[in-house]
């Protein structure tokens, strides 16, 4: 099934380099062929697209959360951090740059770091999964810091989204 899926958002790369070549100085195309890659799990040319979207528009802000994203993905968290760092500089509540650099910190443990950027996310985030993520993940990265009634106030939310998620149930 996810061969399918990422099939999917390979044709659509495609399709979005046609685009890209009849409108090239379009940041957004850049953008979105950028996602596709992504999506398909080409994260050098997904960059390599985010990267020519922030050449035309530098203060778009997804296009360097959308490096930083890549980055998190490549494993790469000091450029992922970075990244993600200029998105926030032209868009400090951009929900999606805050959530990703919450989880470049959760995933090195970098716990204390991590909370208020979770904070700021769910602030700003609509996405329900995305909700739900933030306030596991916000949980457990409180209760790594000692932090038990609100780390179990975190829990609690993310199980009010999602009652099935048994990592909230653990917690």
């Amino acid at each position: 099934y996810i061969h399918e899926i990422q099939a999917q958002y390979t044709q659509a790369a495609k399709e979005y380099a046609r685009a890209v070549e009849l409108a090239p100085n379009m940041p957004y195309l850049h953008l979105l062929h950028g996602n596709a890659l992504k999506a398909a799990g080409d994260f050098d040319e997904a960059i390599l697209k985010y990267q020519r979207a922030a050449e035309l528009d530098p203060k778009d802000p997804r296009a360097s959360a959308g490096i930083g994203s890549c980055y998190y993905a490549l494993e790469n968290y000091t450029k992922a951090e970075e990244h993600l760092k200029t998105a926030l500089e032209s868009d400090a509540g951009y929900a999606a740059a805050l959530g990703q650099l919450a989880l470049v910190y959760y995933t090195q443990k970098r716990h204390a770091d991590a909370i208020p950027y979770f904070e700021r996310a769910i602030e700003t985030e609509k996405s329900t999964s995305k909700l739900t993520s933030y306030h596991h993940a916000l949980g457990w990265s409180l209760l790594a810091e000692k932090r038990y009634s609100q780390s179990k106030e975190q829990f609690n939310k993310a199980l009010e989204l999602d009652p099935k998620l048994q990592g909230a149930k653990d917690g």
